[in-house]
Order: structure tokens, then C-alpha cells, then sequence
């Protein structure tokens, strides 16, 4: 299971905002990941003041992968251009 950057917010602030369908997936996977990108994408949203965090985005980042025993998967050039091939179903890269 890959979880996007709202999923990630979501789950760090106590899963309020995800259903609890989408809580017992979480709970029950074998795996849970996020992109480095969602990295990104938190830091983007802190510098722009649409994201309040109790400290520095990257050791909140770091902390809440640590806590929830999420792994990160790298983003390299082959699944960068991967990601242009998918459906355009929304705005958010």
C-alpha cells in the first residue's frame, strides 16, 4: 500500500480524515509506503504556509515514518517517467 501526502497528513494527525475502511486497510497491509516525493510536497506546503507542523518538516517527515514503521520508495528517472503515462485524472502531480 502507497499512501499519498494527504494520506500521510492524515494518519500522522490521528486518522480522523481517512474512513475507517481506509484505517483497517492501513492497520492490516504488509507494507505500508510513500513516495519520497510526498517529501517534497510536505516541505513545498510548510514553506508556503498551507501545512502547520509542530517542527522542521524533514524531522517531522522522518519522525512520523519512524512511528507509523512506514518506508519511503525513491523516486528515480524510470519511475518519474512512468508516472507520465498514467491517466490525468486530477491536477496533483
Amino acid at each position: 500500500m502507497i499512501l499519498d501526502t494527504c494520506g500521510l497528513v492524515w494518519l500522522a494527525m490521528g486518522g480522523g480524515q481517512l474512513s475507517p475502511s481506509a484505517l483497517s486497510a492501513i492497520a492490516s497491509a504488509h507494507g505500508v509506503h510513500v513516495s519520497a516525493i510526498t517529501a517534497f510536497e510536505i516541505g513545498l506546503k510548510y514553506a508556503a504556509g498551507q501545512l502547520d507542523l509542530p517542527c522542521d518538516p524533514l524531522k517531522w517527515y522522518q519522525d512520523v515514518l519512524a512511528h507509523h514503521r512506514l518506508d519511503e520508495i525513491p523516486v528515480d528517472g524510470r519511475i518519474a517517467m512512468a508516472a507520465t503515462k498514467l491517466p490525468r485524472i486530477h491536477k496533483d502531480p
